[in-house]
């Protein structure tokens, strides 16, 4: 066996791939070789093609605190994936003009000014085989 990374040998020889931690500076393409001689007669070979997908990731920021009855959300931080959904953890304001955009804005309805806090989330949109992560932020 023989595996490679972007066509350079990685110097591992055996049927299982190690890849220890698994970040997203290891991501790429590799392929493994390997050759079987049956008996001593002809050789065989044959490949595959793996590919690491970096996990995603997300960072809103810190806490917000405010007066304002429209609060932009452009904060948020994310990489290794297509885009973000927010919801609403607490309270009944809206976003706009959507929640699926990166950097919306939260308007806070009679109720959430009354508490005097909301708490919202967002999560990454799954893309590949990797799990979508979440963050949250407190608005006081």
């Amino acid at each position: 066996y023989a595996w490679f990374r972007n066509n350079v040998n990685t110097g591992q020889i055996t049927s299982t791939f190690s890849l220890s931690p698994a970040t997203s500076s290891a991501a790429g393409t590799y392929f493994v070789r390997f050759t079987e001689s049956v008996c001593g007669l002809e050789s065989q070979s044959n490949s595959a093609t793996v590919n690491i997908v970096p996990q995603p990731t997300i960072n809103l920021g810190p806490d917000i605190t405010t007066c304002d009855k429209s609060i932009p959300l452009s904060n948020a931080a994310f990489s290794n994936t297509p885009g973000i959904v927010w919801q609403i953890l607490s309270g009944s304001g809206r976003f706009a003009p959507n929640n699926q955009l990166t950097n919306p804005t939260y308007f806070p309805s009679l109720a959430d000014q009354i508490s005097g806090t909301v708490t919202l989330s967002a999560t990454t949109v799954s893309a590949g085989p990797c799990a979508s992560v979440s963050d949250g932020i407190t608005i006081n």
